[in-house]
């Protein structure tokens, strides 16, 4: 096992062991590896190993700090560095402390929090600082990663509150999916005039837009994969009226010579309807 000279030259006195110190995380030789650190944190106990006090089980560690420490390898290495102090009923070791051990280094910053743990190149770490007024969370790896959030209810009442005084900005660089079961609303609101905003409300069958002024903007719309193309209204009724006018204006050959048709007038009356047919509200583009 890997030596480490904390304390060298101070030795306790015979048969008695110290009542704190440093010690380390250690795994005993008689164990399968995978089978004991289950239990450890089923228990939250360790095995720890001192200069002085040699090798102890079942060492009690406290909620908070198992979730930091950090098991060896194998039975020839030290795991995390601990403080400990013995209970002075029964002369057993409580892990109070855990350490950086001395190959690690910290970049924790005055006004700063940072927790993280590191396995086989994937890194996870919150970190936050009061001075600089921010929080992160950092999911790091090779391949993979995911950040999780749950909030259950039975009774499907449970919500997610999200408030922002500035910009909120999703960048993915892969697809993004948003699923939801009920109906979904998106409203956009004018920060000087609340009575101007606009709406977009979606259920599993409609759409439904509220604004002043709706614009799509797109080489190509297809609605339900259709093929036939949109009429242009405006170039329709100029159409329309030319035709009309010309219909309107032919002329019969009788036995009196030519003649305007009988119901040219009638014929003519449709020019006034044209404009009746185009909408008020609905545009496109050619």
């Amino acid at each position: 096992m890997e030596q480490n000279n904390y304390n060298l030259g101070v030795r306790s006195a015979e048969g008695e062991a110290f009542s704190a110190g440093i010690a380390y995380v250690a795994i005993p030789s008689d164990v399968d590896r995978g089978k004991y650190i289950r239990e450890c944190y089923r228990t939250s106990t360790v095995s720890i190993f001192s200069e002085h006090n040699g090798f102890n089980n079942r060492v009690p560690i406290d909620k908070f700090s198992i979730n930091f420490i950090k098991f060896p390898d194998d039975v020839n290495k030290f795991g995390t560095a601990v403080s400990f102090v013995l209970d002075p009923i029964h002369k057993k070791p409580i892990i109070v402390g855990i350490y950086h051990s001395g190959d690690e280094i910290s970049n924790l910053k005055e006004n700063q929090f940072r927790f993280g743990r590191e396995f086989k190149g994937k890194f996870i770490e919150i970190a936050g600082s009061s001075e600089e007024g921010y929080i992160s969370l950092n999911v790091i790896t090779d391949k993979g990663g995911k950040v999780s959030i749950n909030v259950g209810s039975k009774d499907e009442s449970g919500e997610l509150d999200v408030k922002i005084s500035g910009s909120v900005n999703i960048t993915a660089s892969c697809d993004t999916n948003i699923k939801q079961f009920g109906t979904f609303n998106l409203a956009t609101i004018d920060k000087d005039n609340e009575e101007q905003f606009s709406t977009f409300e979606q259920n599993s069958k409609q759409h439904i837009f509220f604004d002043e002024q709706h614009n799509i903007n797109t080489d190509k719309l297809s609605i339900n994969d259709g093929e036939e193309p949109f009429l242009l209204g405006k170039k329709w009724a100029s159409f329309m009226k030319d035709f009309i006018k010309e219909v309107g204006g032919s002329t019969v050959t009788t036995a009196l010579g030519q003649m305007p048709l009988l119901n040219a007038e009638q014929i003519l009356e449709f020019e006034n309807k044209v404009d009746e047919v185009l909408s008020t509200i609905g545009f496109i583009d050619k």
